[in-house]
């Protein structure tokens, strides 16, 4: 069982037009109109792919019945308690690929939210959970310090912790020594502390992050691929499309093709092989996410002596 945490859900609305306009009126086209946020997003691709896996979602419990009617698929999920509406996210895809997102800060969560994140996560690592993954935003109100409990505490009844996390979270996981991290090429940057330009740079963020007690960084490059570094050596790989429809939700099913094959006893090359493919499916699909067809797996290459000279960009 993979359990998911997702602190911030949202109702995610995509709207596709042909080009963004500052201070216009634009008509498009509505892609979908769902439940989600990441650690949900990565639930939901993970069913899928049949792997058993549960979602927690800070939320007022008597929305919850009205979030899982607007998912893809049903999929196992349990409420945190806190008060306030689910937030609306909004992104806008323009016919080029480009996404622009504008997403509400969300419910306000207290001290007692925090309390029941920290119980609810014991509860699920200390009955089975391999792994408890940490995705997405945190709602205003509730301090990323509660992570170091949180990782700590599943660590400590056996589970792996994986976090997909930014900013001060991301900075809170790498302390705390998650099993895996996933950050995008800015977010390691951010954290190395300067511009990441090609390969070796990023070799050289992750090893820095291994040093510091984390056990595996898997780097999302966007259009460039993924970089995956842990004890047992480094990988790169790239899943190339010109099929390019939506970027929302990627990373989410990037991250869920690779512990799906974690799960099945994959080694790193089929794990990131994997990951790809599932990244290389979602950015073709209009929606959040989608199911990798032989060509996705085709396209997915990986190598364990990637060029590291090879030049790296932040994709906006």
């Amino acid at each position: 069982m993979i359990v998911t945490v997702t602190a911030n859900p949202s109702f995610d609305r995509t709207l596709r037009i042909d080009r963004l306009e500052r201070g216009g009126v634009m008509r498009g086209e509505v892609l979908h109109n769902q439940a989600g946020g990441k650690g949900v997003n990565v639930s939901v691709a993970l069913d899928r792919a049949g792997v058993a896996t549960r979602a927690l979602v800070i939320a007022d419990p008597a929305e919850l019945d009205g979030f899982r009617r607007h998912l893809d698929r049903p999929i196992g999920m349990e409420a945190v308690p806190t008060a306030g509406a689910i937030r609306t996210n909004l992104s806008v895809v323009e016919a080029d690929g480009t996404t622009t997102k504008l997403n509400e800060p969300g419910p306000t969560a207290g001290p007692e939210t925090a309390a029941a994140l920290v119980s609810a996560v014991r509860s699920a690592a200390s009955a089975g959970a391999t792994w408890i993954v940490l995705a997405g935003s945190l709602p205003p109100g509730l301090d990323p310090a509660v992570l170091a409990e949180v990782i700590a505490d599943a660590r400590d009844a056996g589970a792996s912790v994986a976090a997909d996390v930014s900013g001060r979270s991301l900075e809170v996981a790498v302390g705390a020594g998650v099993d895996l991290v996933k950050p995008n090429l800015g977010e390691l940057a951010t954290l190395a502390g300067h511009d990441l330009t090609d390969l070796a740079a990023v070799e050289q963020a992750c090893l820095r992050l291994l040093d510091g007690g984390v056990g595996s960084v898997l780097c999302s490059l966007g259009a460039d691929g993924a970089f995956l570094c842990g004890s047992d050596g480094v990988s790169a790989g790239e899943a190339p499309t010109s099929e390019v429809r939506n970027t929302v939700g990627a990373g989410d099913s990037m991250l869920a093709g690779y512990l799906a094959a974690e799960h099945g006893g994959a080694d790193r090359l089929d794990r990131l092989r994997t990951g790809l493919a599932w990244g290389r499916a979602a950015v073709r699909s209009s929606g959040t996410g989608g199911v990798p067809d032989d060509d996705d797996l085709a396209a997915a290459t990986v190598t364990t002596s990637p060029d590291r000279t090879r030049r790296v960009e932040i994709h906006r």
